[in-house]
């Protein structure tokens, strides 16, 4: 990203309290009716024991913590799903600057502060989307 935009030193937090019933609705919404997502007695035969949420919701957070933020900007989010977040946990998306300034260290952490995801948000230039506009269009 450009050098002379003055990027927040924090991303602005989202949160979401989850419980069965949203990570239902979430499981309509994407279709993804995973049994250890939303059966509370196949998920306890599994290592986990329990329901664990989508790893898509907590990256859904997240991109509310970007937009919220940063607005629309072009930007690549590199991440990865460290941990499982059991279902009736609070999922809270944030991120800080990275030292080079362009982009932000981000995470997703439960209420006690297990980070269930992270990784790192860089800002793109415009010339770099263009550019790959271009050969997506030859393709």
């Amino acid at each position: 990203m450009t050098s002379n935009l003055a990027l927040p030193p924090h991303l602005t937090q989202a949160r979401i309290e989850t419980n069965a019933t949203k990570t239902a609705r979430y499981a309509a919404l994407t279709a993804d009716f995973n049994p250890i997502h939303v059966d509370p007695d196949f998920a306890q035969r599994t290592p986990f024991g329990a329901p664990i949420n989508h790893g898509t919701l907590g990256l859904s957070l997240l991109a509310q913590a970007i937009e919220t933020t940063l607005g629309p900007v072009p930007h690549q989010v590199n991440v990865r799903f460290s941990r499982p977040a059991p279902v009736g946990v609070s999922l809270i998306a944030a991120g800080d600057l990275l030292e080079t300034g362009d982009g932000y260290h981000v995470h997703v952490t439960t209420d006690d502060g297990v980070r269930v995801i992270e990784g790192t948000l860089h800002l793109l230039e415009p010339t770099k989307i263009e550019q790959k506009e271009s050969s997506d269009d030859r393709n």
